[in-house]
């Protein structure tokens, strides 16, 4: 669903169905789309209105190591939470 034709569009709908493919979409795992398609089939398969796409799936990272008590979230700031980043497909 990520790459492909307007022919394979087609015939994914007539092989897998609508339901199928929301399925898909709505289980997506992080990286599987980029922003395009995911937009496309949000449309497409009418799961989203125009300008009420939500975004990609993203990976929660906890960075830094435990120091005594307080945990180091961020290097920037000590706010002990998870920091939400967007990895590049193909670096996680």
């Amino acid at each position: 669903m990520n790459i492909g034709t307007w022919d394979d569009v087609i015939r994914l709908e007539k092989c897998v169905h609508l339901e199928g493919l929301r399925a898909v979409i709505k289980n997506a795992e992080i990286g599987m789309f980029t922003p395009r398609p995911w937009h496309f089939w949000r449309y497409w398969l009418g799961l989203a209105e125009v300008g009420t796409v939500p975004p990609l799936p993203t990976r929660k990272l906890r960075l830094g190591m435990d120091y005594g008590n307080e945990p180091v979230s961020d290097w920037s700031k000590n706010s002990g939470g998870a920091v939400e980043v967007n990895l590049i497909p193909g670096c996680g």
